[in-house]
């Protein structure tokens, strides 16, 4: 009896060895399994080919014709919250997205035309307020966010949520979310043509290295009068 309890404990611990060999966080695959049953909006895209349902699993992506799932993006694909609250096309192939715990966001459809960030509005006055998202990420890149505006020759570098600093001697990647930048007035602002750059590169390229290439560049602008 007691040969056999051994035999049993050697068993149990070469079994539980070989499981912490193989087993590595960086070797893992996760799947994510949500809830998508309780629909909370449904939007078309302009050539009537996608439909784009939220829920409050995600937001999935369907072809409009079968009704089959393409794809679902959740928090892990760059949404700011997993639950979906409304969806509104932007007319120009993207979709925002509004979440029940983490503000707007937007996505960008289609891999010809660069994401780029989205200015609440195209200009603005006095009084009025300014918010500036992201689009939603992807995973396996690198985003970099900078600004340029009237009177100031250098380069602004974003690198979290009203985080704004000069550029120096590196490009800082941006670690924020769906945010870029929000005022409440942009009275005091200078007038003129503001633009806001983001850099997409595959995760890991070093941006000044002349690797620019491997990526994509996408450019919006906005004027405050």
């Amino acid at each position: 009896m007691r040969h056999s309890l051994m035999t049993i404990c050697l068993l149990l611990i070469v079994n539980a060895t070989s499981f912490a060999t193989d087993y590595s966080p960086e070797n893992a695959i996760w799947e994510v399994f949500t809830n998508t049953e309780s629909v909370t909006g449904i939007v078309y895209s302009a050539d009537g080919k996608t439909k784009w349902v939220g829920s409050s699993g995600g937001l999935e992506q369907c072809d409009a014709a079968t009704g089959k799932r393409l794809r679902l993006f959740t928090h892990l694909d760059g949404l700011p919250d997993i639950g979906v609250n409304q969806l509104l096309a932007d007319g120009s192939g993207g979709i925002w997205i509004g979440t029940q715990g983490g503000g707007m966001a937007h996505l960008a459809v289609g891999l010809s035309s660069p994401a780029k960030p989205a200015p609440s509005q195209s200009s603005y006055q006095n009084e009025d307020s300014l918010y500036i998202t992201m689009p939603v990420a992807y995973s396996a890149i690198d985003q970099y966010v900078a600004l340029t505006m009237p009177g100031y020759d250098g380069l602004l570098m974003a690198t979290d949520f009203n985080e704004i600093n000069k550029f120096k001697d590196t490009l800082m990647p941006w670690t924020g979310g769906s945010a870029v930048l929000s005022l409440l007035d942009v009275t005091g602002l200078p007038k003129g043509i503001y633009s806001v750059y983001l850099l997409h590169l595959p995760a890991g390229v070093d941006p000044l290295a002349g690797a620019t290439n491997q990526g994509q560049l996408g450019v919006s602008s906005f004027e405050i009068k």
